[in-house]
């Protein structure tokens, strides 16, 4: 053997190891355990509840967002209200002088409208046609809504679903670094146990 080699780049084949090997093995366990640290504090960053609440509240509204943009480029005419024109109204069934010249012209009334009308001759069975257009579009506008608190409340539960996923995931997570800790500290334990035996 060359007397000008340094024992520390020979590893030993029999007995204690020596103080270089041990160095090495020291610094690589701890090079590992700062590095599977970091990665993990990288990817799972610490956040206070009120932080995550925030953020889950983003995302939903940026969800929520892009559905309707989705929706209304796929059916425009579902958020526009409907504008129906009025039916023209024609003097004759205005004036109570002429009224009765109006219904005789007319095919003959429903049986109910007829009894109406014998309680109240000079009024019109329909005097206000604009009310019935607009019940029918706040019928529209209340399927329309339903049909969107539908969608949200899906999406809602998508969410609540994902927020416990990852809660899951950062559990998963805590365990694995606290286990990685766990065999960082034996191993660190053994070596100093294997060193304090080595000496004389």
């Amino acid at each position: 053997m060359d007397s000008n080699t340094d024992s520390r780049d020979q590893v030993p084949t029999q007995g204690a190891p020596d103080e270089a090997m041990l160095a090495h093995i020291r610094a690589s366990v701890e090079a590992v355990a700062a590095e599977t640290f970091e990665r993990l504090s990288a990817a799972h960053e610490a956040a206070s509840e009120d932080a995550l609440v925030a953020k889950w509240r983003r995302l939903a509204d940026e969800r929520t967002a892009e559905l309707q943009a989705r929706e209304a480029a796929s059916d425009p005419a579902r958020w526009q209200r409907r504008a129906r024109p009025m039916p023209p109204a024609p003097p004759a069934r205005l004036d109570p002088a002429l009224y009765s010249v109006y219904v005789a012209d007319r095919p003959p009334l429903p049986r109910t409208v007829d009894a109406a009308r014998a309680l109240h001759p000079h009024s019109h069975p329909h005097p206000a046609p604009a009310r019935l257009d607009l019940v029918a579009q706040l019928c529209d506008e209340n399927e329309h809504l339903r049909s969107t608190v539908g969608v949200q409340a899906a999406e809602i539960d998508a969410l609540r679903a994902r927020v416990r996923e990852l809660e899951r995931s950062e559990s998963n997570l805590r365990s694995g670094f606290l286990d990685l800790t766990d065999a960082y500290r034996d191993a660190v334990a053994r070596l100093d146990s294997a060193n304090t035996g080595s000496e004389p």
